[in-house]
């Protein structure tokens, strides 16, 4: 009997049971449509607006969006992105930025002729990417402002909110 208590006991101390290694499943994404109302209105986005519809749904990533009066915002977790990936095809105009005190690039889009999308990107220290696509909305007040400027603006309130 005592050395049957051993073998379950030393079964369930190790990471390997008859030989086969066991791994932890990878930690679920973070999931923006988790900031609260208080940061969304900090950055000047309408909480009631959130959209958590994937805009690619491929497996393990998140993403929600949200308007505001002069912008719209989609916010996705990437978890098996780098951010090396981002570079290169149609991806024009990165610019290191610092957001919330982590850094990150802005970058646009070279179809984007009229100058209405800049997307940003910063790291997570686990792995994987936070991206932001961030929008001129056509009846906002303010249509002169970069979009890569309200990127920033608009991520210094929301990157604040995300986990490290």
């Amino acid at each position: 009997m005592s050395a049957l208590v051993g073998l379950l006991v030393l079964a369930g101390c190790g990471d390997r049971v008859s030989g086969v290694a066991i791994t932890a499943p990878p930690p679920a994404p973070w999931d923006p449509c988790s900031l609260t109302d208080d940061i969304l209105s900090g950055a000047m986005l309408n909480p009631m607006t959130e959209n958590s519809t994937p805009i690619i749904d491929r497996h393990g990533e998140k993403s929600c969006g949200w308007t505001g009066l002069d912008v719209g915002v989609i916010m996705s977790t990437l978890p098996t992105a780098r951010m090396a990936q981002l570079r290169g095809g149609d991806n024009i105009d990165f610019r290191e930025v610092t957001v919330a005190g982590r850094s990150g690039v802005t970058y646009r889009d070279e179809g984007d002729r009229r100058g209405v999308f800049c997307h940003l990107a910063v790291p997570f220290a686990s792995g994987g990417i936070m991206l932001m696509q961030v929008a001129r909305s056509p009846f906002g007040q303010d249509q002169t402002t970069p979009m890569c400027v309200w990127a920033v603006r608009v991520a210094e309130v929301l990157v604040a909110g995300m986990p490290r």
